[in-house]
C-alpha cells in the first residue's frame, strides 16, 4: 500500500472519530443540560460537516487546517474553563489535542509508518 493511501486512511479514521466525538458531545450536553444549548451544538456540528465535505470532496488543505485548529482550540477552551479532575473532561481534552495533530499531520504519520 502506498504512503498516500495510508495517509488517506489515517485521515478518514480521524474524521470518523471526529464525527463520533461530536455526536457523543451533542448527546451528552442534551441529556445533561437539555434542549436550550442544542442549537449551538448543532451549529458546531454543521460547521464541522461543511469542513469535512471540503476536505473529502475538494481535497482542501485549508479546510483541514481549520478543522485541526478547531479541535485544538476546543481543547484549549476546555482547559481555560477549568476542570475539577473530571476524568471525562481530561480525556476529552487529550483526545481533541491528539485528533488535531493526527488530522493535520496524517501524511507525515503515514510516511513514518511506511518507513518502519
Amino acid at each position: 500500500m502506498s504512503t498516500e493511501k495510508t495517509g488517506i486512511r489515517i485521515l478518514y479514521v480521524a474524521i470518523a472519530l471526529s464525527l463520533l466525538f461530536e455526536i457523543l458531545i451533542d448527546t451528552l450536553f442534551y441529556l445533561k443540560i437539555g434542549p436550550e444549548r442544542l442549537p449551538w451544538h448543532l451549529t458546531r456540528s454543521a460547521f464541522q460537516l461543511i469542513l469535512i465535505a471540503f476536505i473529502l470532496l475538494k481535497k482542501s488543505n485549508r479546510a483541514l487546517f481549520i478543522l485541526s485548529g478547531y479541535h485544538l482550540l476546543s481543547a484549549l477552551w476546555a482547559l481555560e474553563k477549568g476542570f475539577d479532575q473530571n476524568p471525562f473532561l481530561i480525556g476529552m481534552i487529550i483526545f481533541q489535542m491528539m485528533l488535531s495533530l493526527v488530522l493535520y499531520f496524517h501524511q507525515d504519520i503515514a510516511k513514518f509508518l511506511k518507513s518502519k
